[in-house]
């Protein structure tokens, strides 16, 4: 692996190998503070290219711009020919704005940075290892941006794909390494390497101190949103059984038992998916048959909402009983059960800056969950044999944001059911599919 900075090399020094590319990159350091502690802000450069031996790996950077430098028909052999590619393109780049367009594209508003340098490194391509490259490194630091802009840096969705990195417990939250031939550490962080440019402004702690100097201040909340809307706790019932039954009894002469379970799963996962995506649900987790989502709104704007929503939870019914076609053993076949509830909960990095995803916390969440062990109890009590039992459920609890609900299109009303939430009791009604009957309680 080649690795070599050349900023304090003299020009006539012939270079270890010659880079088949120079790229000149405009990195933005980027550290905030919570509750005292600063985290350096990262973004997720690439996924290794091509068929690698190790595809989730993945590499963690300031977040940057880069721009590939152009040449004559030899390649560089010396430092000073590195040196003198890159003092033209200095001197016809306006560095600052080109980082102003980046802040622009982090969302800040107002933003205030300084220089702190420059790093060249002769080094491996981190995303192409069959090449070596040439970076140089334009350092600025964010020193300030607009109060109204804070919550981008702390992208409580998730979905600018930041991390923070703690700075003031470097040992502990990562693994360190030498980095090929050279006396420089190599730092990991959630399992993916960091760039080398991050590594070298954080080991030491005069450095890591240096960069903390201008952290900038965010409050918890910033990391997460409070929301009052819908909520949705979804499981499919018998699904084990009927993915066993799959392995074990559905072959063709084209496809044997596991090949056709995993189409089965990878169905299941595609019709929850388009539910979220027709009902305008962005906030869900998904764990293999089950799913807990919200749909934030206003109490007003429930009964339009829950409308959509069981209308296009009818779909899944449609197609989990299309499924049940291919299904001979009734007791395999698989069913639904949806609760439906509705109350304040939170939504985002629940952790704050550790957070790596998005989660949910919340009392009403708590509820929702033991609503839905309330119905699953039920459904196996109103269960009389395998042959004729009930296969879709719902629940719709009676909080104040769904008490104007009486029924819902498309199902049948089977009874009151209550259950206990941390020493009180929630009241739900009971549905099921029309197609079918049951006890009424």
């Amino acid at each position: 692996m080649v690795y070599s900075i050349l900023d304090a090399l003299p020009d006539r020094t012939v270079l270890d190998e010659q880079p088949s590319q120079c790229w000149a990159i405009i990195s933005l350091e980027i550290v905030v503070q919570v509750k005292q502690v600063p985290y350096a802000l990262l973004t997720h450069v690439s996924y290794p290219l091509g068929n690698a031996s190790d595809p989730l790996r993945g590499l963690w950077a300031f977040p940057f711009r880069a721009e590939h430098l152009q040449y004559g028909y030899s390649l560089p052999e010396r430092v000073g020919e590195i040196n003198e590619l890159f003092q033209s393109y200095e001197k016809a780049t306006p560095l600052p704005k080109a980082v102003d367009e980046l802040a622009y594209l982090l969302g800040l508003s107002a933003p205030k940075f300084r220089s702190t340098g420059v790093i060249t490194e002769l080094k491996t391509s981190p995303r192409s290892p069959n090449q070596v490259k040439c970076y140089r490194i334009y350092r600025f630091q964010l020193v300030e941006c607009g109060p109204l802009s804070l919550r981008n840096l702390a992208d409580p969705e998730v979905r600018k794909g930041h991390v923070f990195f703690p700075l003031t417990t470097l040992t502990k939250c990562t693994n360190q390494s030498p980095l090929g031939d050279s006396r420089f550490t190599q730092f990991e962080f959630l399992g993916k390497p960091l760039l080398s440019n991050v590594c070298r402004v954080i080991d030491s702690p005069e450095k890591v101190a240096a960069l903390s100097a201008s952290a900038i201040e965010l409050e918890p909340n910033l990391f997460r949103h409070d929301c009052s809307g819908v909520l949705l706790f979804g499981d499919l019932l018998g699904y084990g059984k009927a993915c066993k039954y799959a392995v074990e009894e559905m072959h063709s002469f084209e496809q044997v038992g596991e090949a056709i379970n995993d189409g089965f799963t990878t169905n299941v996962t595609e019709l929850l998916y388009r539910f979220f995506i027709s009902t305008g649900i962005s906030q869900a987790h998904c764990a293999g048959d089950g799913f807990l989502a919200a749909l934030p709104c206003r109490e007003d704007d429930v009964e339009r909402e829950l409308g959509k929503i069981v209308k296009e939870y009818m779909d899944i019914v449609a197609a989990v009983d299309e499924m049940n076609e291919a299904i001979k053993d009734p007791a395999s076949k698989i069913g639904s059960r949806l609760v439906i509830h509705y109350g304040k909960y939170s939504y985002g990095r629940i952790a704050g800056p550790l957070s790596f995803s998005a989660d949910f916390n919340g009392h009403e969440i708590i509820a929702a969950a033991r609503m839905d062990d309330g119905l699953r109890a039920f459904v196996k009590s109103e269960a009389t044999s395998e042959d004729d039992r009930v296969l879709h459920w719902c629940a719709v609890s009676s909080s104040d944001g769904l008490k104007g609900l009486k029924d819902l299109d498309g199902w049948t009303k089977v009874g009151l059911l209550s259950c206990e939430v941390k020493e009180s009791q929630v009241n739900m009604t009971v549905f099921n599919t029309p197609t079918r009957t049951s006890k009424t309680r």
